[in-house]
């Protein structure tokens, strides 16, 4: 039992490390609402991503809620086309059930999907925080 406890107690200290304060979505692509960024996708090929709509309708962690809610982003890419991701039960108005945490597109002949892995931090009845939208980029074959 006291290995359990230390274990336990190492695990916490290690992840509240420098390294990872401030950096909510590790190894994914990080986004802000109108924050965008350029990044490699594939050989030779560029894409620019911006979020131009987060929409947070979680219960928030300190509230006793019905349903668990739902969280939208919109990403544009490139400048042009607009993809709307949703986590969570996705229900929005007028459109019913969605399920989009995962959308394929294409930039310069290059296949590729986004996946919304995250949107941090959770709300909170306490305080508004800044939203950041995690995204993985994966190249398709």
């Amino acid at each position: 039992m006291k290995y359990i406890n230390i274990l336990v107690v190492s695990l916490t200290l290690v992840s509240c490390s420098d390294d990872n304060v401030g950096n909510l979505c590790g190894d994914y692509l990080s986004l802000k609402l109108n924050q965008s960024k350029t990044v490699a996708i594939g050989e030779n090929v560029e894409a620019s991503f911006l979020v131009v709509r987060v929409e947070d309708n979680r219960c928030p962690e300190d509230v006793v809620c019905i349903r668990a809610g739902e969280v939208f982003v919109d990403l544009k890419v490139n400048n042009s086309e607009v993809l709307n991701f949703c986590l969570g039960d996705c229900i929005e108005r007028n459109k019913g059930y969605l399920q989009a945490d995962t959308i394929a597109t294409e930039v310069n002949n290059q296949d590729f999907k986004l996946v919304l892995r995250a949107v941090n931090s959770y709300p909170s009845s306490k305080d508004i925080m800044p939203q950041t939208a995690c995204f993985e980029v994966l190249l398709m074959e």
